[in-house]
């Protein structure tokens, strides 16, 4: 071996190996700043090495120590550690909550004792965090979104942490919910991304597709939103719109609807050979124009009658078919709104013989006719009845008229005196 490919040293370095959060909920760390709760319990594990390489300096001859100190600024507590022989010294210190008055705070390791040797200290910012980190959704955020327009939502919220979030972003959840169970398939996890930071609020900002492939919606269906997220203390988000207190997203239904508001047949009981008017009413009850079919078939799938029409948002239109009652007993007929309503049953009774419906007819008029000469008897019988007795009245009232005009007139009173006659 060259003499020049080796040299002896007694150089060491001393080296974190771990810090550990030992108790719920743990913080994280950036590598040079660590995230606690006051009065953690943190485990904190170094090695001593020999310089430039990775061999622990076991059974190191001095016998040296270690002092650490956690300090706030202007409060501090401080410990000693000894160097143990296999080169790793572990040792938990608390995060104690009269020293660290402040949210920002620096922990230290100084090497003491080892006189013959320049050994370096150790050291790490730390943040201590109280609050849970609170989510912000802004009013009109996840409100009356379109049906027609779900698959380019922009979505922006924030978070309220005094700390300051992660450097990743904001976990999404939705999922749709139809007659109160979840649709399978229509669960989702976005990730919306960091947008700003402005004082304690961090913002997330995307643009969001709701839908699922090859899962149609309904017109009953409820979307379902809710945010997850840890602060690098590690509490879980709080505030309306978490897990526990979901977004119910209301959705404006925006789709071409046309629904039968009216069906009727005339006469309702016909008989064979006779024409049956089949009315129908069909409206649109949607936010957006179309085009429809129906189609009105018997009861063997035969089709009987076929229209097309194109309504706007809130019109309607009238079908009237005549169909010919070709057989006695039910028809069948149904009317369909192709793509939009099943088949519904036309109410028509079953179709009568011709006969027997004649007879019925003939009785039904002959008892109609009796039944109007009697009413039409009584109405002249009245009638003439008032008109004598307004003749007589009349006739009494000339008589005596006639009577009052033929009377002698009276006598003056100063004529009739009978005290003088006598």
């Amino acid at each position: 071996m060259s003499a020049l490919s080796w040299q002896a040293s007694d150089a060491i370095e001393l080296r974190w190996l771990n810090i550990t959060d030992t108790q719920a909920p743990y913080g994280q760390d950036n590598g040079s700043t660590y995230w606690f709760h006051r009065n953690d319990v943190v485990n904190h594990r170094m090695g001593l090495y020999h310089s430039n390489t990775s061999v622990l300096a076991e059974h190191f001859p001095e016998g040296g120590q270690f002092k650490w100190t956690l300090t706030d600024g202007e409060r501090l507590s401080s410990n000693i550690v000894n160097l143990t022989p296999s080169g790793v010294i572990s040792f938990n210190a608390t995060m104690n909550e009269n020293i660290l008055y402040y949210d920002n705070g620096v922990f230290s390791v100084t090497p003491e004792g080892f006189e013959h040797h320049q050994l370096n200290g150790l050291a790490y910012n730390l943040v201590v965090d109280d609050v849970a980190p609170k989510l912000v959704v802004a009013p009109g955020m996840l409100e009356n979104l379109a049906s027609n327009a779900l698959t380019a939502v922009p979505i922006t919220v924030s978070v309220n942490d005094d700390t300051h979030m992660p450097p990743t972003g904001i976990e999404m959840h939705t999922v749709f919910y139809r007659m109160g169970q979840p649709v399978a398939g229509t669960d989702q996890r976005l990730t919306l991304p960091i947008n700003t930071t402005l004082n304690e609020f961090t913002v997330y900002q995307d643009t969001v597709n709701f839908l699922v492939p090859d899962i149609p919606l309904t017109r009953s269906d409820v979307l379902i939103v809710w945010f997850s997220a840890t602060d690098r203390s590690g509490r879980l988000l709080t505030g309306y719109g978490t897990q526990a207190a979901p977004l119910n997203v209301g959705i404006t239904w925006f789709a071409f609807e046309p629904v039968l508001t009216d069906l009727s047949a005339t006469p309702f009981r016909p008989s064979v050979g006779e024409n049956v008017s089949v009315y129908a009413r069909v409206a649109n009850d949607g936010l957006l124009p179309g085009e429809f079919q129906v189609i009105l078939r018997d009861g063997e799938g035969r089709e009987m009658a076929n229209s097309t029409a194109y309504l706007e948002t809130g019109e309607w239109v009238n079908f009237v078919w005549n169909i010919e009652a070709w057989k006695e007993g039910r028809l069948g007929l149904n009317l369909e709104v192709v793509n939009f309503t099943p088949q519904i049953p036309v109410p028509l009774a079953d179709i009568q013989a011709q006969e027997s419906t004649s007879g019925s007819a003939g009785m039904a008029t002959f008892g109609l006719s009796v039944l109007s000469l009697i009413v039409a008897g009584m109405v002249l019988f009245l009638v003439r009845q008032q008109r004598a007795q307004r003749e007589e009245a009349y006739h009494l009232e000339r008589i005596r008229r006639v009577v009052s005009l033929r009377r002698p007139p009276p006598k003056p009173w100063d004529i009739v005196d009978i005290s003088q006659e006598e």
